[in-house]
């Protein structure tokens, strides 16, 4: 299969919602009050509700957190934006394009950035409010591992849809390099055909995330149309996939399907072949952006010429870095040991 080389050959640039990750945990006596306060229930993942109400909540949680019932971590999020980030951690070229309010929670993404060093093509709107996607979770976490309750998730895009309203295609940077985008735009008609459609008359690879069962079902036809036209990588969870109905078999077999099954593990469907990557083992402290960390990883990965099994080994060790830590940012020294990995060249470990 040759050798793995670390030989940048070209960016990543991320398209999607800009989002303020907010990972919060709860002793018992503020889980009760939150429960008592709110009433949210877990199984629904996530609660869809305006940006005053998730406000209203965030407030709740930090007067917890000021009377030690409460550790939270707030992160730039969203699905394209981890990726990014992640890749830039390893030592890509990376960009992103997206909105943010004009407030506290907009300023967490935009040093989130300059920390990273993600080029931002972040529009700011006046008078917004940054798009809220938080995760509650009860208690500590053992470094065994062990189970544990299922999690509050809530989310208000605010601001973040407002990259619908902002001129995609004409950001699209020269190649070579890849465009990573969320499903989640599918319900803007040509927006991503556009973005899609612009990438290809420069010669640049195409990547999306579906992100969300829901988008993926509502929105099924379109996707997959824009998929069998344009795509070069598609990512998703194996809900979102059975959602979306492909029947990889009648699609372009130039397409890499890259199917997440959580404790399954990864798979990959391409040329009528498949391979199959181990979910990472190890502590596991928060899942938050590990599933968005392989992606960024693995594209860096095709970025660098590599094949697509080494790429899927890069991003299951990036998924690790994330699974140990607090918050949807992949811990620092972990990723900053797999970039000396890769600038080291050792490519006998992804490649077997």
């Amino acid at each position: 299969m040759g050798q793995v080389k670390a030989e940048s050959k070209g960016f990543l640039f991320g398209v999607g919602h800009a989002m303020c990750d907010v990972s919060v945990r709860l002793d018992n006596e503020g889980w009760a009050a939150f429960e008592k306060e709110f009433g949210f229930a877990a199984n629904i993942r996530p609660h869809h509700i305006d940006i005053e109400a998730a406000l209203k909540a965030l407030d709740f949680i930090e007067k917890l957190a000021g009377g030690g019932h409460a550790d939270l971590i707030y992160s730039a999020g969203g699905s394209a934006l981890n990726a990014v980030r992640a890749a830039s951690m390893l030592g890509a070229r990376a960009s992103f394009a997206g909105c943010i309010g004009d407030d506290a929670l907009g300023d967490t993404i935009v040093n989130d950035f300059e920390a990273s060093g993600v080029r931002s093509l972040i529009e700011r709107q006046e008078g917004g409010h940054t798009g809220v996607f938080c995760t509650v979770r009860h208690g500590g976490r053992s470094e065994d591992s062990a189970p544990e309750a299922l999690p509050i998730i809530f989310a208000s895009p605010a601001s973040a849809r407002k990259i619908r309203e902002m001129p995609l295609a004409s950001l699209v940077p020269e190649g070579p390099g890849i465009v990573h985008t969320e499903g989640l735009l599918a319900d803007s008609g040509s927006l991503l055909e556009g973005v899609f459609q612009r990438a290809k008359e420069k010669g640049l690879a195409v990547s999306i995330d579906l992100v969300s069962a829901e988008i993926a079902r509502r929105y099924r036809a379109p996707i997959l149309n824009l998929i069998d036209r344009f795509a070069d990588f598609v990512f998703c969870t194996k809900a979102e996939f059975e959602a979306l109905g492909a029947d990889i078999a009648r699609m372009r077999p130039d397409v890499a399907w890259i199917v997440k099954a959580d404790k399954e593990g990864v798979d990959c469907y391409f040329q009528g072949g498949s391979a199959h990557e181990e979910a990472p083992a190890g502590l596991v402290i928060d899942d938050l952006g590990a599933g968005d960390a392989f992606a960024g990883a693995f594209l860096y990965g095709r970025i660098l010429g590599w094949p697509l099994k080494a790429c899927m080994k890069l991003g299951s060790v990036a998924a690790a870095c994330a699974l140990r830590a607090k918050g949807s940012v992949p811990d620092a020294a972990c990723m900053r040991l797999l970039r000396e990995a890769i600038l080291a060249d050792k490519g006998s470990f992804f490649l077997h």
